[in-house]
């Protein structure tokens, strides 16, 4: 049998190959800070790919701006277009939070959250045994922003951010 110090070098291992990854548009990533250079591109955490029907995921994104961003999380059926405007949030398969507008996308918006400011944490949580999504900001829980959605297998998380927005990415479960 694996020992706990086993595990715990095996999830190491397992978290420093761990990259971020364009799905769409332009960025420039550095290390974990993303910064969009035209259009609505979208990031993901590459190499994670989680099951339609178990566990709770969660991650942090440190903001390092106030601007227009939506983060949140897309199945494997999502796709975007960058140069149409449509990331994260804007396609069927994909959840987000927009604390600029402070809004919840999923195609169309709706009122939700609290503004979000430069230097925030926002948290995002996928609780597929209770098929919600939550979002946090400073750790301010602002209630299930989705329940009840179809669950596909999730292709880790989907972040998308208009030119000039910027935040550094922390993933944690």
């Amino acid at each position: 049998p694996a020992t706990a110090a086993a595990a715990v070098a095996a999830a190491t291992a397992a978290a420093a190959a761990l990259r971020l990854q364009t799905m769409g548009g332009e960025l420039a990533i550095e290390g974990w800070r993303v910064r969009a250079v035209s259009h609505f591109p979208t990031v993901r955490l590459a190499g994670v790919a989680l099951g339609a029907n178990e566990g709770r995921w969660y991650y942090e994104v440190v903001l390092l701006t106030d601007g227009l961003m939506q983060i949140g999380w897309a199945d494997a059926g999502f796709e975007c277009d960058p140069l149409g405007g449509q990331g994260c949030g804007d396609h069927a398969h994909s959840y987000a939070f927009d604390g600029f507008r402070q809004k919840k996308w999923c195609v169309s918006s709706s009122p939700y959250g609290e503004r979000w400011r430069m230097g925030d944490v926002l948290g995002v949580l996928l609780d597929l045994d209770n098929r919600e999504i939550r979002f946090t900001l400073n750790g301010n829980d602002f209630g299930a922003g989705f329940v009840d959605f179809k669950a596909s297998s999730y292709d880790s998380q989907a972040r998308t951010r208009a030119a000039g927005g910027r935040r550094r990415a922390g993933a944690g479960a």
